[in-house]
């Protein structure tokens, strides 16, 4: 029990946390005051795809310059992996309205708070995310620091990581050729219920939730890292996922389609995790 009380107590990894933090805070506090001045939320989105590329890249640069020694290449496999889930995500936003288009959750926060929202935002939009995203961001800590990430490691967590951004592509422009469809009329249904949508409600925060995860298992060493501060950041993303993100999203769909999407919810019962067609499902 000492052992692990020891180990999520370690301060190895607390001045380049600090440090990054402060980081983070500046860049929040920077594209909050944009966002007072465009009147929308939306450079709040480019934290979270950007963020995570640049904190690996410090602390390699770090290492690298400091001892040439220490720099390994097995941390630079993962700053690839992170910078094509990175990319992806600012494509898919720039894709979707990106600059100029404000997400909805944003836009419902802005007329429940009125005229008070502009100061709240910075906490509710701002510092919440990003405190999430960058407590996800544990396990890259670990990797850039720790001079023994083993191969079978790398190769699984890489493997897992890479398989979650394919999701989400794969997911993304299903929904995306759907929605098309829909506004062109081609389309009657109001839920899209095939493809990878038919495995689960919300596929796309499967392979969120997968990259994350990949991450970490891309930082394990042995079996007494398994208690490291890296596990820290995919749990707080499962609870990000679970319990917030998917409760916002389907309040909003039964608002706005209550009978269809309870049907699916009937037809899809996984919220997340991909589950066969049929499986589960749950019967009138």
């Amino acid at each position: 029990m000492s052992a692990i009380l020891n180990t999520f107590t370690d301060l190895e990894y607390l001045e380049d946390i600090t440090y990054l933090a402060k980081n983070c805070l500046y860049i929040n506090i920077t594209l909050w005051l944009l966002s007072l001045l465009v009147g929308k939320a939306w450079p709040v989105d480019f934290i979270w795809s950007s963020f995570p590329i640049y904190l690996l890249s410090f602390l390699l640069y770090d290492d690298c310059y400091s001892s040439l020694e220490f720099c390994s290449w097995k941390p630079f496999v993962t700053l690839i992996v992170t910078s094509i889930w990175g990319l992806r995500l600012t494509f898919n936003f720039i894709n979707r309205g990106g600059i100029g288009h404000e997400d909805w959750r944003y836009t419902d926060m802005r007329k429940q708070f009125g005229k008070g929202y502009n100061l709240i935002s910075f906490v509710t939009v701002f510092a919440a995310q990003s405190t999430f995203m960058f407590v996800g961001c544990l396990p890259l800590f670990v990797i850039a620091r720790a001079s023994n990430i083993t191969i079978p490691s790398l190769i699984i967590g890489s493997c897992i990581s890479l398989t979650g951004v394919l999701l989400e592509i794969v997911a993304d422009g299903q929904m995306d050729t759907f929605v098309a469809l829909k506004k062109s009329k081609q389309k009657k249904k109001l839920v899209l219920d095939t493809g990878l949508w038919k495995w689960s409600r919300h596929p796309n925060y499967c392979g969120e939730l997968m990259f994350w995860w990949g991450t970490y298992i891309t930082s394990l060493r042995n079996i007494s890292s398994l208690t490291s501060i890296g596990i820290i950041g995919p749990l707080l993303m499962s609870v990000l996922f679970f319990g917030i993100s998917v409760g916002l999203m389907e309040e909003r769909q039964l608002k706005n389609k209550k009978e269809e999407y309870q049907e699916y919810i009937r037809k899809v019962p996984s919220a997340i995790v991909l589950l066969p067609p049929g499986c589960c499902s749950k019967r009138n």
